[in-house]
Order: structure tokens, then sequence, then C-alpha cells
């Protein structure tokens, strides 16, 4: 179990394009993914952090998303916090 993946199952290039593409790439991953404990955030927060840091200029300009979808549990609450 990874508790980090590319929503689009896709790791070497998990970017995508548009709203409309992150829907899509979201309704197959929620077709095919099987929700389960004990969640972890910490990890899926500092890898995020580190593909948002990533320099950008006027020319190369990026959002990055992060959709956390939990039950409300959650296993490691201090390092959350702390990431």
């Amino acid at each position: 179990m990874s508790h980090c993946f590319a929503l689009n199952f896709n790791e070497g290039n998990p970017e995508v394009r548009s709203v409309e593409e992150m829907m899509e790439v979201y309704k197959n991953a929620f077709r095919r993914v099987v929700l389960s404990g004990p969640t972890h955030f910490h990890e899926l927060i500092e890898m995020t952090c580190a593909l948002a840091g990533d320099k950008l200029d006027q020319e190369h300009q990026h959002y990055h998303i992060l959709l956390i979808i939990t039950d409300g549990v959650i296993n490691d609450p201090e390092e959350t916090i702390n990431a």
C-alpha cells in the first residue's frame, strides 16, 4: 500500500493540463483505488511540497493541487502537522 501515487497512475508524467483532465483522472482513479487504513499524510504532504518547490518564472508557472480524501482518522497527526 502506498499513500503517494500519481492520480493518473503515470509516475513518470503525473501532470494534468486542465481542470477537466484532473476531474477525469480523479473519476478513473476512484474506480480503481480501494480506500483503506492506516491513514498517514506526512509523506504525501512532504512529497507534494518537494514537487511544488520547483523554481518558476513568468514564462513557466504551474498550479499544484493536493487532494486528500479521508474518513477523518489520521494516524500520524504530529507528523502531518509538522509537514
